[in-house]
């Protein structure tokens, strides 16, 4: 059963999803990518899939789903970003968590990993890496509105299921340009982290290089999402089978 919760960080109201038994041996933490938010986990099979023997908690980041959409950049540094999960874990009652995140969700989990290394017992990370990142591309395409950022992802990924492309049509372009920033190179700090991490990539992502060489820095296996581009390999089955079998053992 999926219930449904709201956690405070100052003034952001975050919306969160959890499944799964409060006294399984350990819980995952889910972290979506811009412009998606947490039921696409529940879309693509692997929410369900892990409650079967963790306590998984799916996260709208701050901007999306329903939680709280500032329309102020600042509102969305990397520090308040992590400060979000982290006040999800306290309002759980929950001390160290495996994390899981794709593009934004997955740069999110890098920075968790770099500035409470204690509460992250793993991490899967899809499609994203812990050096610096220009967003200016990306903030010219979202700040023109869902229509153009469906646009963009549809084309790259083919036909998307109804409910996921609403989901990307209905954001507001102003604010997925403000939660779209520019990233700094965090790898040194990252690479104080230790423990178990996986990391999957498109075959076609134009970050492939770079997600690679990330996965250098946190000393994690890869896996390479065979024929997908950066937005199809969210959701590629090889990808998924390969993180619910790394966390059965993590």
């Amino acid at each position: 059963m999926t219930r449904e919760l709201v956690v405070m960080c100052g003034d952001v109201a975050l919306r969160a999803r959890v499944i799964g038994a409060r006294d399984v041996r350990s819980t995952v933490v889910l972290l979506h990518g811009l412009g998606d938010a947490s039921p696409t986990w529940w879309e693509c099979g692997l929410a369900q899939r892990l409650a079967a023997h963790h306590r998984v908690v799916a996260l709208d980041a701050r901007g999306h789903g329903g939680s709280t959409r500032p329309r102020d950049p600042r509102a969305y540094g990397a520090d308040l970003l992590v400060q979000d999960v982290l006040a999800t874990l306290d309002a759980l009652e929950i001390e160290r968590a495996h994390v899981v995140g794709y593009s934004l969700g997955g740069r999110t989990a890098l920075e968790l990993a770099a500035r409470a290394p204690e509460r992250v017992a793993s991490l899967g990370i899809g499609g994203a890496h812990p050096f610096a990142q220009d967003m200016r591309a990306i903030r010219h395409v979202v700040e023109r509105g869902g229509d153009a950022w469906l646009a963009v992802i549809a084309a790259r990924a083919g036909a998307l299921d109804p409910t996921c492309a609403a989901r990307l049509r209905a954001n507001d372009g102003a604010v997925l340009s403000a939660a779209a920033r520019d990233r700094e190179d965090v790898s040194t700090a990252v690479a104080r982290w230790r423990g178990p991490a996986l990391v999957w990539v498109g075959e076609h992502d134009p970050m492939r290089a770079d997600v690679e060489r990330g996965a250098g820095v946190i000393d994690a296996r890869v896996v390479i999402a065979a024929g997908a581009e950066h937005f199809g390999a969210s959701r590629a089955p090889d990808a998924l089978d390969a993180v619910v079998t790394f966390l059965a053992g993590a």
